[in-house]
């Protein structure tokens, strides 16, 4: 099983460098690194800030924990490979935050003690809780630091470590009592004999050769020696640098209660897969300052673990420095069962292929813990009344779609003849069979065409029998099932008719033409264009619409087709003086 830790420094913001800005996804995230079980730090996010595309990673389940004491600040989520089935799950290190399997509001501790007390045993908490005073222990898990699940074969801690980076008593004290917590809790597992899996951002360097900051300032005070290029080419770095220098090796160790707790964890408790799998490699670095760009020099330090105890076996760990994203990169360990630790043995090679096999499963677990609920619910479908209407109703049993009729089998227009003959009360059973209403004979009422959307068929009826057997029920039974739309969707197309209607509207009243204005006549008015050169030449005008107008001939008025002559204003069959420019 691989795990692996990953410091991204904001969940929104490392998808947005190379590698992953290639595709943009979490699946191809881990997809790359290969990961069955990936714990994240320094997510950044509050509760109402997590979105599908985080809790829902294709093939994966995730468990969070986020900070209560500061906005955008610290957060921790471990990602689960389905396959993997997750028996607890705990959010942080204390067992004194509200249990989601409560309805009482009671921690994990007090939900393990009553059902202990009750069962014998706890289905839901897994226990080795360490003591102190409850109010000090909640302000402890109350950043968002830590999570804790139990895989069945180990108990997997998700940690993003208080750092040393901020000074003041009150973080002091706060980092102390988080390490000190963490060796408790982990050394309550180890003695009620569960294996345990540690990693995450600890954000301490172990060994002074662990910190290029740390040996560059003992250097230059001239308090260590550091091994030749010679030592560190023929992969002995490591061991020349202890000999060299014990005293400072030493002092380093004991410096800093993070240190102290490490040491005390590892090698005795915990293996440090990494340094285990490389223990002379110099600069194995996984954090660097990137405001002062020292990762392409490779001056950094190593501060993200993977940590698994001695009766599990590490077959593989290394750093990945070459996937950016983060002031940290990736670390990942191979870690096997312990069942499949005896190479000699035959079950080990059975266990092996069996949890491959269970890793590579795309199927989600049935059982999930309710810390995994209590996140993600609002991602996650659940039963409604509105989920009825959208669920597809399974065919009944023996229900076929009926086939449309081929050309070469269509039925023709029955003869002349047909008309006249009687009705064969056989071959009107037979009738009922037919599914193509579409060929019934001329003279017969033709029925409408069947919806596609309806699927209906008869049974107890053979073609190819014609005979019934006396007593027998002869009439067909017909089963159908319409394909009704959702009930949303009618308020769906109600809206887009109306939105569709509004928006014709105010097209038509912007590309319909004005109407023409009104003459003296109370008539529409003509339009008419200006062709005298000069500086109206071009312009349309309207004027009244009548076709001729009254001239004085002699001692009357007679109607003239000339369109320039004028007639009087009074007379209502003559053009009258209306003018009006467009």
């Amino acid at each position: 099983m691989r795990f692996v830790t990953f410091n991204i420094c904001g969940i929104n913001n490392v998808l947005s460098y190379h590698p992953w800005n290639e595709q943009r996804s979490f699946e191809h995230m881990f997809a790359v690194l290969k990961a069955d079980v990936i714990c994240l730090q320094e997510t950044k996010l509050q509760p109402h800030l997590l979105k599908r595309e985080h809790a829902l990673v294709p093939g994966y389940d995730s468990y969070w924990s986020f900070s209560n004491t500061k906005k955008g600040y610290s957060g921790v989520a471990v990602y689960v490979k389905h396959g993997i089935k997750v028996l607890k799950a705990e959010e942080g290190l204390t067992g004194q935050l509200v249990s989601p399997d409560s309805k009482k509001g009671l921690t994990y501790q007090q939900l393990y003690e009553r059902q202990r007390e009750r069962d014998g045993s706890s289905k839901s908490c897994i226990g080795a809780y360490p003591e102190g005073n409850p109010q000090r222990l909640f302000q402890v898990d109350s950043e968002g630091r830590s999570l804790v699940l139990d895989l069945g074969f180990c108990v997997v801690f998700g940690l993003y470590c208080p750092s040393t980076a901020t000074e003041g008593e009150e973080r002091d004290a706060y980092r102390d009592d988080y390490f000190g917590l963490l060796e408790e809790r982990v050394n309550l597992l180890v003695e009620a004999g569960r294996e345990v899996v540690v990693m995450g951002d600890l954000n301490v360097a172990r060994e002074l050769y662990d910190s290029a900051e740390g040996m560059q300032a003992l250097h230059k005070a001239k308090h260590i020696t550091l091994p030749t290029l010679g030592d560190k080419e023929e992969g002995r770095f490591v061991e020349v640098f202890e000999k060299l220098n014990p005293g400072q090796c030493k002092s380093w160790r004991e410096a800093k209660v993070g240190r102290r707790v490490f040491h005390r964890l590892v090698p005795d408790l915990l293996q440090d897969s990494c340094r285990n799998k490389h223990p002379n490699r110099p600069d194995m670095y996984t954090c660097w300052n990137v405001m002062m760009n020292y990762r392409p020099g490779n001056f950094g330090s190593r501060i993200d673990y993977v940590l698994a105890s001695k009766g599990l076996k590490v077959e593989d760990a290394d750093i990945l420095p070459h996937l950016e994203g983060s002031d940290h990169c990736p670390v990942y360990a191979e870690v096997r069962e312990p069942d499949a630790c005896q190479e000699k043995d035959n079950r080990a090679t059975q266990g092996a292929a069996n949890q491959t096999k269970q890793a590579s499963s795309s199927a989600p677990n049935s059982f999930r813990p309710k810390l995994f609920h209590r996140t993600n619910k609002q991602f996650v479908q659940t039963t409604s009344v509105m989920s009825m209407f959208r669920a597809q109703t399974p065919p009944t049993k023996g229900i076929t779609k009926p086939k449309a009729p081929s050309k070469s089998t269509a039925k023709k227009q029955a003869a002349i003849s047909s008309f006249f003959q009687k009705p064969d009360p056989e071959a009107a059973v037979v009738s009922t069979c037919v599914s193509d209403v579409h060929t019934k004979p001329l003279g017969q009422s033709q029925s409408p065409a069947v919806s596609p959307n309806i699927e209906s068929t008869y049974q107890g009826c053979d073609a190819g029998a014609h005979a019934t057997r006396e007593g027998e029920d002869t009439r067909p039974q017909m089963a159908t099932r319409l394909d009704l739309p959702e009930p949303t969707e009618y308020l769906d197309i109600a809206e887009r008719v109306e939105e569709a209607e509004k928006v014709a509207s105010q097209w038509s009243k912007i590309m319909t033409k004005k109407p023409a204005p009104v003459c003296a006549h109370n008539l529409p008015a003509v339009l008419r264009t200006t062709r005298k050169k000069g500086p109206n030449q071009g312009k349309h005008f309207w004027v009244c619409g009548q076709n001729h107008s009254l001239q004085l001939v002699g001692d009357s008025y007679k109607a003239s087709a000339d369109p320039d002559a004028k007639g009087s204003q009074d007379d209502t069959s003559a053009r009258c003086n209306f003018f009006q420019w467009k």
